[in-house]
């Protein structure tokens, strides 16, 4: 278990098929989180600000989306300042390169590529979930 209470995960991710294996991903980890999920960034940033909104403890966000992609999602949520806290992990199957300079500054605490092996996304996630919890972990402590 990587820490004793809920951890609370918000992924932003318009494939159906890739929520639900960050979601099998995320059980294999650990079955003490709290997994939400939304199909685009609007609807992400509409869950975040809503007025009684639980917050997560992290976000997972895709790049490439429709309506508004992932950095523009990202600049969204960064412009309020109660979300600006929220360590935000971008993720694309695509060319990650092109986008991590602008994540990165636009505040992305992580950028990982998309896998095809279900084992190198677990391990990947797994890496930076446990860097987050221990971190909170050590501010709050």
């Amino acid at each position: 278990m990587l820490s004793d209470t809920p951890v609370r995960i918000l992924l932003i991710d318009d494939s159906p098929s890739d929520r639900m294996l960050f979601r099998e991903i995320l059980k294999e980890i650990d079955s003490n989180f709290i997994f939400t999920s939304a199909n685009d960034g609007i609807t992400g940033i509409m869950q975040l600000t809503t007025p009684d909104a639980e917050l997560p403890d992290m976000i997972f966000l895709d790049m490439n989306m429709p309506l508004i992609n992932g950095i523009e999602t990202l600049y969204a949520i960064k412009k309020y300042k109660y979300l600006e806290h929220i360590p935000v992990i971008m993720f694309s199957a695509g060319e990650m390169e092109t986008y991590e300079g602008k994540a990165k500054e636009l505040g992305a605490s992580y950028c990982l590529r998309k896998s095809i092996d279900m084992q190198d996304n677990l391990r990947e996630i797994k890496i930076i979930i446990e860097r987050i919890v221990v971190h909170k972990r050590n501010a709050s402590g």
